[in-house]
């Protein structure tokens, strides 16, 4: 399965809010936050519900280094330091997850 960049939702962003549903194989891609806005807070989540199976690596340098979240597990963060951009990738190819974004203005 190739991997594509993920979209952003297409019923919009809500405000200061940004919704990204994907799945990702093993090439990390951009999860950009709208319009370049930096993050304030993020809650990202891998959808996969075997929870000795597929796990979602989460970067927040641009992919140096991953932090990785289990089948099921949630990741909420509260970001200092002007991110913009998260990036993905699976431990096998199409893992699903979700992302939540509050921007800053």
């Amino acid at each position: 399965m190739a991997n594509v960049a993920p979209q952003f939702e297409t019923s919009e962003s809500l405000g200061s809010t940004a919704h990204y549903n994907g799945t990702v194989g093993t090439t990390a891609v951009s999860v950009p936050a709208v319009a370049g806005n930096a993050i304030a807070d993020v809650m990202i989540s891998n959808l996969d519900s075997n929870a000795n199976s597929k796990k979602l690596l989460v970067s927040f340098d641009g992919g140096t280094n991953f932090t990785t979240l289990s089948a099921g597990a949630s990741l909420p963060w509260t970001v200092r330091g002007g991110i913009t951009q998260i990036k993905v990738k699976g431990s096998v190819a199409s893992v699903a997850y979700e992302i939540l974004m509050n921007l800053q203005p």
